[in-house]
């Protein structure tokens, strides 16, 4: 969002292609960062909610189930605004389409738009988005 305020304020396009790629660089590293950070998560609920139903099971402790319950809940939408993120990326080309601005030629506009849309960027876990 901040990205699109700029290239609106800032009206030009050939800054605005330098800022998405700092952008895109931006979201590789901070998703190659914290993969085994988002593995390691995925792992632990995968196992607590596992350990939790074979209490709830063994022992009918139905309290057994809150805590990875609310710990799952966190993941979720953790994984949920990477995901947005990802998809506020992918809607960007159609935004900067969109654009008309008098001092701006409909070439540099277009440059841009294919600019963003084959950098496909996004966050990647694992070289996934």
């Amino acid at each position: 969002d901040d990205f699109a305020s700029s290239v609106v304020c800032i009206g030009e396009f050939r800054e605005a292609a330098e800022e998405w790629n700092v952008l895109q660089a931006l979201l590789r590293s901070g998703g190659t960062s914290m993969q085994y950070l988002f593995l390691v998560l995925q792992t632990t609920i995968a196992v607590a909610m596992t350990l939790s139903v074979v209490d709830f099971f063994r022992y009918s402790h139905p309290t057994a189930l809150v805590a990875p319950a609310i710990v799952l809940g966190g993941v979720v939408q953790l994984f949920l605004r990477a995901s947005t993120l990802t998809d506020s990326c992918e809607r960007m080309p159609s935004f900067v389409n969109s654009l008309s601005m008098e001092q701006i030629t409909h070439r540099d506009r277009m440059d841009l738009v294919e600019h963003i849309s084959y950098s496909r960027a996004g966050f990647f876990v694992f070289e996934i988005r």
